[in-house]
């Protein structure tokens, strides 16, 4: 009995979760691609989700967020104390300690 590679040792699918289809998943990796290249301090992981949020949501949704400025500012977890530094300590990057 001949069993062939394919059957045996079946190729990589990546997971699809939104159900992309061929064109939009090469339009993503491109989209992706271009998002890394402009933003690379950013994690890919939150490139992937500012995308796929932006295709899966409703235009008139992502227009009213935009206008309105609803993501602008802290968020809702944010907990912005505010205040004044009243002292600290500033500590030479190179190693070296300060004479006292």
């Amino acid at each position: 009995m001949s069993v062939s590679i394919t059957e045996e040792f079946p190729r990589y699918e990546a997971p699809n979760p939104f159900k992309y289809s061929k064109i939009q998943i090469a339009q993503r990796t491109k989209a992706l691609r271009d998002m890394h290249r402009d933003y690379p301090n950013l994690p890919e992981s939150w490139l992937e989700m500012v995308y796929d949020y932006h295709e899966n949501t409703p235009k008139e949704e992502v227009e009213q967020i935009i206008n309105e400025g609803k993501w602008e500012g802290a968020g809702m977890f944010s907990k912005v104390a505010g205040g004044t530094i009243v002292c600290g300590q500033i500590i030479d990057p190179s190693g070296n300690e300060p004479n006292v």
